[in-house]
């Protein structure tokens, strides 16, 4: 069973989680930062808009590898906090660095773990990913092991998402670009799935997630959940 959701934004802001969780969208991926500058300020009303309905939320990072990627993540955490679902890292620019992108990845990822206290899922597309993932590959002789993040792709119309190497599953799929008439959003939110059970309080089993999403952060986060 996959559950409904969206990836949402200040162009396509969440206004209304009542009005959203009602229409049967139980997870949102929303913006909060890029590089280390932009703040989404459509977030803290959407995060409060989440709260109230209970609608789970990954707050996302655009990342870019051109900016020193400790930085990212210190200003990514600084803004968005820890919320119910751990945190995205939107992964699809090089900055036309390509032979890097991904290395500097690894270490952006690693700093977000820090911080959030779970790894983060990675979300991007299976090209870009493929095409990076192998130049990384070739660079290290050591790689770091991506399986301790949750797959969020995108791969708008497809049948069945395709799933790019290191990942066997995928825990959320994008499967279609700007959706019109969801109710609660103002805009055209990407519409997206979750495989299985949400990995908050209440889901019945977890879905493909950081493995290590029962530490001492994430419990807490879980414990201020609206229910629980």
């Amino acid at each position: 069973m996959s559950l409904q959701g969206i990836t949402a934004y200040s162009y396509a802001p969440i206004t209304d989680g009542h009005a959203l969780k009602s229409a049967g969208y139980v997870f949102a991926m929303y913006k909060g930062t890029e590089g280390i500058g932009y703040k989404d300020l459509t977030y803290p009303k959407a995060l409060a808009e989440c709260v109230a309905a209970a609608v789970a939320l990954s707050p996302f990072h655009f990342f870019h590898p051109i900016a020193d990627p400790v930085i990212q993540a210190r200003f990514f955490f600084n803004y968005v906090g820890i919320q119910s679902l751990a945190p995205s890292i939107d992964f699809e620019e090089d900055d036309g660095q390509p032979a890097t992108a991904t290395a500097k990845l690894v270490d952006h990822v690693q700093e977000v773990r820090a911080l959030f206290g779970v790894w983060p899922y990675v979300y991007s597309n299976p090209s870009f990913w493929s095409e990076h993932y192998a130049l990384y590959l070739r660079s290290t002789n050591a790689p770091f092991d991506f399986t301790l993040c949750g797959l969020m792709i995108a791969n708008w119309g497809a049948i069945s998402p395709r799933i790019p190497a290191p990942w066997k599953d995928w825990a959320a799929w994008q499967d279609a670009k700007e959706i019109s008439g969801v109710p609660g959003v103002n805009g055209h939110p990407d519409h997206m799935l979750w495989n299985g059970a949400l990995p908050i309080p209440g889901g019945s089993s977890p879905a493909p997630a950081p493995p290590d999403a029962v530490d001492r952060l994430w419990r807490r986060a879980l414990l201020e959940w609206p229910g629980v």
